[in-house]
């Protein structure tokens, strides 16, 4: 299980997938992420795989049929 942060800094509102990789190379940016998260979320990232063809990313929320948080959903 994750660590749940009790608030999200403004910095990390708009952080996708893409600004924890290095880019052209496809591989994550270690110092970024440190910089980032927690020790134990630090270890999870870094134990999921990079693939060659990733598409952009998009935030969803799968609880709603539009993909958006509501706090009803939540």
């Amino acid at each position: 299980m994750l660590d749940i942060p009790d608030f999200v800094s403004d910095d990390l509102i708009n952080i996708t997938v893409a600004d924890l990789l290095i880019p052209h190379l496809r591989v994550w940016n270690i110092g970024a992420i440190q910089n980032l998260a927690s020790n134990i979320d630090t270890k999870h990232i870094f134990q999921t795989p990079v693939f060659e063809s990733v598409q952009n990313d998009k935030r969803i929320w799968n609880f709603e049929s539009n993909d958006i948080y509501s706090v009803k959903s939540g």
